[in-house]
């Protein structure tokens, strides 16, 4: 008993260093920033929230079914900024591109969309069974076609970067399905969606075709990566 106490601390001890270490490592980084006054610690703070979000949920003592609700929540609550991104960019075009409300940044949107569409579909695999009841089988029915529109989503928002990881989230996802069904079924719909985005020239396909033709292939990226390696020699210890 009193080994397995002395395991268990020495874990909860090592839990807290590799938080704190991840923590303070990035204050440093910020502190010696390269390039000073540039909103710096701006980002430290959205870093900062995120982790210890992460820490004080993983310190709660919730239930599971607690954490579950939580989860349920973070995924769900993506759709009413999602729907109101679309009215605005598609219907009464007010923006340029998909946004989705508080989160702003085209590619920010994005990104947070190719998280949301991991969860989603992880949800949608782990509840995927035939032999449930109706109502549980109504539910998984909503989640797998909140996973598609998602994937849609991702598509109509351009972010090249974020659709090609989102596709290979989703193919990793189905490849460790239980269900071979499952896995065939997914495959096929993202074989499909790819072509038919290919063939019926999406606007996400439109933009890469005319990267190419303008030699901008990497989206000005080559650029900010310049301009990354360039403050990292103000300071080469601590990173940019």
């Amino acid at each position: 008993m009193q080994l397995s106490y002395t395991i268990f601390e020495k874990c909860h001890l090592d839990y807290y260093l590799l938080f704190l270490t991840i923590i303070f490592t990035a204050f440093l980084s910020t502190v010696f920033a390269g390039f000073s006054g540039l909103e710096e610690w701006k980002g430290y703070k959205v870093f900062l929230t995120a982790l210890l979000t992460g820490w004080f949920l993983s310190r709660a003592h919730y239930s599971q079914n607690q954490y579950r609700i939580i989860f349920f929540l973070a995924v769900l609550a993506v759709i009413p900024p999602l729907l109101w991104g679309l009215y605005e960019y598609l219907i009464i075009q007010s923006k340029n591109s998909l946004e989705i409300h508080s989160v702003g940044h085209f590619n920010h949107s994005a990104i947070y969309l190719t998280m949301i569409f991991g969860a989603t579909l992880g949800w949608f695999i782990s509840q995927f069974n035939y032999k449930k009841n109706e109502a549980t089988q109504l539910k998984t029915l909503l989640i797998g076609i909140m996973s598609f529109t998602l994937f849609i989503a991702l598509i109509i928002g351009q972010s090249r970067g974020a659709f090609g990881i989102a596709i290979l989230l989703g193919v990793c996802l189905l490849f460790i399905a239980k269900s071979v069904k499952v896995r065939i079924i997914g495959m096929t719909i993202v074989m499909l969606i790819i072509i038919s985005s290919a063939l019926l020239g999406s606007d996400i396909i439109q933009k890469q075709i005319k990267n190419q033709k303008n030699d901008n292939v990497l989206s000005y990226r080559d650029k900010v990566w310049n301009v990354s390696i360039e403050a990292s020699r103000f300071s080469p210890l601590l990173g940019i």
